[in-house]
């Protein structure tokens, strides 16, 4: 049931949108296939996209209720169009009010396809990775704690411009969880990896 719940949480396929290309993996570990990880791409009334990444803490059933409830309220503040911050900040206030105790990181991304122009914000995920002409980059900025942590945030977001072959990765913890590994070196490692086209 709970797989089930999780795979009707999934796009059947991505927006086409002139300029860009876009791509989704969604693998679960063998381990336990129904977790708490989501993403989503909704095209915006102003025209730019909106890239979505979340993970719920937490598994099973319970986990994947939570990310469909989450998954369908963040969709409703995107689409009112003010930023990916002003959409985390209502997402927070989503949890607060209704799913006390719950705990979600998140990355919502708006770019605007005529331009290359990206705004980010980060409420307690792993860094966005930008790989550009000049090299690998993590996103540290904006970023802010988890949702469900803190009572009340204000969220903040990062910018910057796409430009030629330029690539975003979101990516969830499963790409880079290891525990015999610190997580900087992990992340170095996935730097290096996407530096050299993997």
């Amino acid at each position: 049931l709970a797989a089930a719940l999780q795979r009707t949480l999934l796009l059947e396929r991505l927006p086409k949108v002139p300029g860009v290309a876009l791509a989704a993996r969604y693998r679960p570990s063998a381990a336990d296939v129904v977790g708490g990880d989501w993403y989503d791409l909704v095209p915006l009334p102003s025209g730019r996209l909106a890239i979505v990444l979340g993970d719920v803490a937490g598994h099973g059933l319970a986990a994947a209720s939570v990310t469909a409830q989450l998954r369908h309220a963040l969709r409703a503040h995107l689409l009112r169009d003010r930023g990916p911050a002003a959409a985390l900040q209502g997402l927070g206030e989503v949890i607060a009010a209704l799913l006390p105790g719950e705990l979600a990181t998140a990355i919502a991304a708006e770019l605007d396809p005529a331009t290359g122009d990206v705004a980010v914000a980060n409420v307690g995920h792993l860094p966005v990775l930008h790989a550009a002409d000049d090299g690998v980059h993590l996103l540290f900025e904006g970023r802010g704690p988890a949702l469900g942590l803190l009572d009340e945030v204000d969220y903040t977001e990062t910018r910057l411009r796409l430009a030629g072959p330029d690539r975003l990765l979101l990516y969830s913890d499963g790409l880079v969880e290891r525990r015999d590994v610190p997580l900087p070196d992990r992340l170095d490692a996935l730097c290096a990896a996407v530096a050299a086209g993997g």
